[in-house]
C-alpha cells in the first residue's frame, strides 16, 4: 500500500505528516513530542482548530505542551495544507468523524486529551 501523501490544494510541506481518511482525503499533520520522542509521550494532546484556521493557529501552545507530551494537531478537510475532500463532505458530522478517524488511526491507545476551538 502506497503512503499518502499531501498534494492537494496547498501542494506539499516536508514539515507535516499526512493522514488518508477512508473517504481518500488526505489531512496534514503536526506530530510532534518530548525530546526523546513522541512515542515515549505519557499523554497525547489533540488539537483541533477553528473554522477558517489551521493547525499553526495552535503554534503557541504546541511548544509548550511538546516539552512533555505528544501533540498532534491536524489542518481538517479543506483547510490549510489537507485536501478538501469529496463535494458535500465539509459538515460538522464529517468533521466529527474525520476527528474520530484521527484519534483511532494516530493515537489508538494512551491517555487522550483533545482541545478545540
Amino acid at each position: 500500500m502506497t503512503a499518502p501523501t499531501l498534494a492537494g490544494r496547498a501542494g506539499t510541506n516536508p514539515d507535516l505528516d499526512a493522514f488518508a481518511l477512508s473517504d481518500g482525503t488526505v489531512l496534514a499533520v503536526a506530530d510532534v513530542g518530548p525530546d526523546t520522542g513522541p512515542a515515549d509521550a505519557a499523554a497525547t494532546a489533540v488539537l483541533v482548530h477553528g473554522w477558517t484556521q489551521d493547525h499553526t493557529s495552535w503554534d503557541d501552545v504546541t511548544e509548550e505542551l511538546r516539552k512533555s507530551m505528544r501533540v498532534v494537531a491536524y489542518d481538517a478537510r479543506g483547510h490549510g495544507w489537507s485536501d478538501a475532500g469529496p463535494t458535500g463532505t465539509a459538515t460538522i458530522d464529517t468533521f466529527a468523524d474525520d476527528l474520530a478517524e484521527v484519534i483511532e488511526g494516530l493515537v489508538p491507545s494512551g491517555r487522550v486529551v483533545l482541545a478545540g476551538h
